[in-house]
């Protein structure tokens, strides 16, 4: 039986496939072998050199979402120009009715983290947009509040708050849903914001009783927030069991990184003792169960 197994063309097949995405050292090769769960990886793993051949096949790659995130990831600046103008034909292929608009989130945020003030104009213009859907026009705002000030973040944060303010609690994660806004969307936005009652709110929201949308893009943001209410949210959000798994280890991971982290007394190996009846779950989830691990350390 071993023999057979070891002989088996199926095993041979996927024990190639396997070593040679592994091994891959150019974008053709990695988007060529890899799979679903490793082409992330092994486009992290050819590094910054990969830049300008990812920009090459982000229009011809069937999945351009893939080749944002490598692009965001790898941070390289040089990944600027490709991407706005990977935006602007994304805008000009909605305005002339062949789509184009599914793709728009991810690209706004790599170049809010990439890019620079250069951005606002395009930006305001998406926000400015009604025909765009919610989450977009979200991301946009929020990377004006990041970049520009004066009247225009003015605009900008004002909208968001009225966001806030129009769909009170027990009804507006259900309406700005189908508006396509989630509060991940809302609560990131005001995170640029910056102010300390922007960032009560985003406490504040994170804080309440569970329900069945989770603020995972918050989660990060909140680690960084020097405040002592917002590591203890993080700390009761790790240990929540009705949490989804990689939730908790995404609260944890911000909670260790907290600068409230001490001064919160909480015990990272406590917060997660349950780890063992979930973390089954994490299996296969891209590099969670490592991350877990590291945490448990």
């Amino acid at each position: 039986m071993k023999q057979w197994i070891l002989k088996s063309p199926a095993v041979l097949l996927i024990a190639a496939f396997v070593y040679t995405s592994a091994y891959a050292t150019s974008v053709e090769e990695v988007l060529a072998t890899s799979d679903g769960r490793t082409i992330h990886e092994n486009l992290m793993a050819l590094g910054v050199e990969a830049v300008p051949d990812l920009c090459e096949v982000l229009y011809t790659h069937p999945f351009p979402r893939t080749i944002v995130r490598a692009l965001h990831e790898l941070g390289d600046p040089r990944a600027v120009d490709c991407l706005d103008a990977f935006l602007a034909f994304q805008i000009t292929e909605r305005a002339e009715g062949r789509g184009g608009l599914v793709w728009w989130v991810p690209v706004i945020q790599a170049l809010r983290d990439l890019g620079d003030a250069s951005q606002v104009p395009r930006m305001e213009a998406i926000f400015r947009n009604e025909d765009i859907s919610f989450n977009t026009r979200m991301q946009a705002v929020a990377t004006i509040c990041h970049y520009s000030d004066g009247s225009l973040r003015d605009e900008a944060e004002a909208f968001i708050f009225d966001m806030l303010e129009r769909y009170p609690e027990w009804h507006r994660r259900r309406n700005i849903e189908s508006m396509g806004v989630t509060d991940d969307d809302l609560l990131e936005a005001l995170w640029f914001v910056g102010t300390e009652e922007s960032h009560r709110v985003i406490v504040e929201q994170l804080s309440r009783p569970l329900s069945m949308y989770t603020d995972q893009k918050a989660i990060p943001y909140v680690g960084k927030m020097d405040r002592l209410d917002a590591a203890e949210a993080l700390a009761v959000m790790a240990k929540d069991p009705r949490q989804e798994p990689h939730v908790r280890v995404l609260a944890a991971e911000a909670l260790r990184r907290s600068p409230r982290f001490e001064e919160s007394g909480a015990e990272l190996r406590m917060l997660l003792a349950d780890h063992k009846d979930w973390a089954y779950w994490l299996d296969g989830v891209e590099d969670y169960p490592e991350r877990l691990q590291s945490l448990l350390e």
